[in-house]
């Protein structure tokens, strides 16, 4: 029995959807393995946004990165307190892949011409995608985390460096104990607010 046209058509839509599925599944991964591996290039290679968005991405990679060569050395220092010898194993290499598997099983895609949104099951908000010359992309303005603002890259731009110094000191040997280095991210955190102190209006300090 020869299908109608209606059911041709339907038969190609489920066949184009299934498609688009396996393809926004793949570009999850993609993105999650470039910002697990914080490889800036290829994360903004996987993903689609405009200048500010890139820039946000560069940024926020670059704070992970920097966050932790730091953590990795307060950790360092804290073991060397009870056995000098010891060095700390190297973490295991996450596979975006088997993290992709997990968090997309059951998940609900919902695909409305050139943009898709991917909700893990039992999560409250999804993560958005754009095809992007025949590409799917992560859409960085619909992704989860932080809304991406012109004030946010602002401060991340202001911020970002003075970690990277942090973590440039730690890493070579500048402090001798965990609590040194504490003290040096209490300084950098004092640094921080102080930039975003308001320099008018009444003052908060005690006694004026």
């Amino acid at each position: 029995m020869a299908l109608s046209l209606a059911a041709v058509l339907v038969i190609t839509a489920s066949v184009h959807a299934a498609g688009d599925e396996e393809a926004i599944k793949q570009a999850y991964v993609t993105y999650l393995q470039a910002r697990i591996d914080r490889d800036i290039p290829a994360a903004q290679a996987a993903s689609t946004g405009d200048d500010l968005a890139k820039q946000f991405l560069e940024l926020d990679i670059q704070r992970q990165s920097y966050t932790r060569r730091v953590l990795k050395v307060g950790t360092q220092l804290k073991m060397s307190t009870t056995n000098p010898a010891a060095t700390m194993p190297e973490p295991p290499k996450i596979s975006a892949a088997k993290l992709g598997d997990a968090l997309l099983k059951d998940a609900q895609i919902d695909i409305q011409g050139d943009t898709a949104t991917v909700t893990p099951k039992n999560a409250k908000k999804g993560f958005g995608f754009k095809r992007e010359n025949g590409v799917w992309k992560a859409d960085l303005y619909q992704w989860q985390g932080p809304a991406i603002t012109p004030e946010l890259v602002k401060e991340y731009k202001e911020n970002v460096p003075l970690l990277g110094e942090l973590a440039d000191r730690a890493d070579k040997g500048e402090f001798k104990s965990s609590a040194d280095l504490e003290r040096a991210m209490q300084q950098m955190e004092m640094a921080v607010r102080a930039k975003h102190r308001p320099t008018s209006g009444p003052s908060t300090m005690p006694g004026k």
